[in-house]
């Protein structure tokens, strides 16, 4: 489920939307607030979490860095982690053994309560299978 997703059922049980945007004024972001409807618009990342009670952290891993940094202080503000800290071509994890992506995403989002959920993903049948 991707962070659009949510953002169109969560707007349907009639929650504000702030989807906090590098560009907002990208039609992507323009387009997606046009679909969940007149609860939802498009600020600056540091805008959309100033205003925010939860902030829904929803980038590829290694856009995370970048994303947390736009967001300002994140103290005090529950963030939900939906990501995965897989490697740009899906090839493993791109954080060592000895941490989590979870543990790195505490650390940069300092002072916020962090919840890792919604980050599934697909596995190949073959996994599953012995």
């Amino acid at each position: 489920m991707s962070g659009g997703t949510l953002a169109k059922q969560w707007g349907k049980k009639g929650h504000t939307i702030l989807i906090g945007a590098k560009n907002p004024h990208s039609q992507q972001y323009q387009d997606l607030a046009r679909d969940i409807g007149a609860t939802a618009s498009v600020e600056t990342v540091a805008d959309a979490v100033r205003a925010a009670d939860v902030v829904v952290l929803a980038t590829p891993w290694g856009a995370v860095e970048d994303a947390i940094t736009r967001c300002g202080s994140l103290v005090g503000k529950t963030v939900i982690d939906c990501t995965n800290p897989l490697k740009p071509d899906f090839g493993g994890l791109a954080v060592g053994l000895n941490t989590s992506g979870a543990e790195a995403i505490q650390r940069l989002a300092s002072g916020a309560q962090v919840w890792m959920a919604f980050n599934t993903q697909s596995v190949p049948i073959s996994w599953l299978i012995p």
